[in-house]
């Protein structure tokens, strides 16, 4: 009898403690749950900034303005008038240029590339385009030197998508504007020289050629026998003004006679795109030759413009 109680006893003790490690067990199952959440939560967390930072990475880097190359050249240049010149050297595809801008306290001028063609055709002030795009720049007048501002350019794509590029400066006087300047035409490189020709033949500014032609003005003065032959400005615009446009092309060859000479081969460009041809003895050629010489101290073009008459 007693020993049925013992083994009543021993079984209900049993039943407690296998109760009790039930129990136990599982606040420990919920405790190891409890740790594997936050875990999961750690992971999705950094990749969710990795992402951010991604995007954000990519919006910066998409500053296009980075490009475009273009230069501004403000040497003083001896030449009427204030200028600086530009040079695109590099624009990202797609893009052309569409206008440019001088902005400033006191001025503001935008010019389309329509417009800055037509002021390279006639010399006026503004952004200019000339030479079959060869020549470029922006032409100011005396009351605007020393003028604070930016200049802007604009380029856009088929899409109408844009981009620009701007630049501070301030507008200074070319080197004949400028107080002290003793030599007001001297122009000491010899590409220069023939490339202010050919600019002035293509702008028909019969003062300019006067400046740079050194060479004789009888084919001039028997061309225009009614003509003052004193009057060489008047001989240079009653020339043009019988000569087709033409812009410079391509500079084939150059050639040094002499420390004072140099020989110059190159191409001229009519308005249409064809090359500009001119006669040569009895035979047609597009290949025309200058000469650039140095008189009087100064280098000067020898031939008139095309090579059209003789000297």
């Amino acid at each position: 009898m007693n020993n049925k109680k013992y083994i009543y006893i021993i079984s209900a003790l049993c039943v407690l403690l296998m109760t009790s490690g039930c129990t136990n067990e599982s606040p420990s199952g919920d405790s190891d749950t409890n740790e594997e959440q936050p875990s999961e939560t750690n992971n999705a967390q950094p990749s969710e900034t990795n992402q951010g930072n991604t995007i954000t990475t990519d919006d910066d880097s998409e500053n296009t303005d980075t490009e475009i190359l273009i230069v501004i050249d403000q040497t003083p240049k001896p030449i009427e008038g204030n200028s600086f010149d530009f040079i695109i050297n590099q624009v990202p595809e797609g893009f052309a240029l569409a206008q440019m801008q001088w902005i400033s306290k006191d001025n503001l001028i935008v010019n389309s590339v329509q417009d800055a063609i037509r002021n390279g055709a006639n010399g006026e002030d503004g952004f200019y385009i000339s030479g079959n795009g060869q020549y470029s720049g922006f032409i100011y007048p005396d009351m605007m030197k020393g003028d604070e501002g930016q200049v802007v350019f604009l380029f856009i794509d088929a899409q109408d998508n844009d981009l620009t590029w701007k630049k501070k400066l301030t507008l200074s006087p070319s080197a004949n504007s400028q107080e002290g300047s003793k030599d007001e035409n001297a122009v000491e490189n010899p590409q220069d020289t023939l490339e202010q020709y050919i600019l002035a033949i293509t702008n028909q500014d019969a003062g300019k050629l006067v400046e740079l032609y050194g060479g004789s003005y009888n084919g001039l003065v028997n061309l225009f026998s009614e003509t003052d032959p004193n009057d060489k400005q008047k001989l240079f615009e009653q020339y043009l003004n019988m000569m087709p446009k033409i812009s410079l092309k391509e500079v084939l060859e150059q050639t040094e006679v002499s420390k004072d000479e140099y020989k110059f081969v190159i191409t001229l460009e009519q308005e249409d795109g064809s090359l500009f041809e001119t006669r040569e003895i009895d035979t047609l050629t597009d290949k025309i030759t200058y000469t650039v010489k140095r008189v009087d101290g100064k280098l000067k073009m020898m031939e008139l413009p095309h090579g059209q008459l003789s000297y």
